[in-house]
């Protein structure tokens, strides 16, 4: 199913991905392969640059779309702020803290080892410590808790 690509394809190509199509539907569409999609990008910049403006203008069309369901139900808002800025706003488990919290805490707490720990040494021991726990952390991987 290989073929090359004239302007009519690339134009169909860019309206499939511009209304959320994938390039694999795309290519099927006009007769080629994904691959040729991907050679022709890389061959024609205009062609590239065009094809990532459709992607992204799908994008902005459907948070647009959300943006304007907000202004009569809060719900479509309080999904976006969810989806785009999750440490902030998505649900948390009671008894959790967010990473940025943490580092925060993290902070206050080197500020005091920082005054209260004379000894330089000593200051740089705990300090490395503390820095190692955290980041111990924020690696460990989320924990199910086991029924009772």
């Amino acid at each position: 199913m290989k073929s090359s690509i004239d302007a009519i394809k690339e134009a169909e190509i860019r309206a499939i991905v511009s209304v959320g199509g994938s390039l694999r539907t795309a290519a099927k569409h006009v007769g080629c392969t994904v691959s040729a999609i991907r050679v022709r990008a890389d061959r024609s910049r205009e062609f590239a640059q065009r094809l990532k403006r459709a992607e992204s203008d799908f994008e902005v069309i459907l948070l647009s779309n959300i943006q304007q369901a907000g202004k009569k139900s809060w719900n479509a808002s309080a999904w976006l702020l969810e989806r785009i800025f999750p440490e902030r706003f998505a649900k948390r488990r009671p008894g959790t803290i967010p990473v940025e919290e943490l580092n925060d805490v993290f902070e206050h707490l080197a500020t005091i080892i920082t005054h209260e720990v004379a000894d330089p040494e000593r200051c740089e021991r705990l300090l490395d410590r503390v820095t190692k726990l955290l980041a111990n952390l924020a690696a460990e991987p989320k924990r199910k808790k086991k029924r009772k």
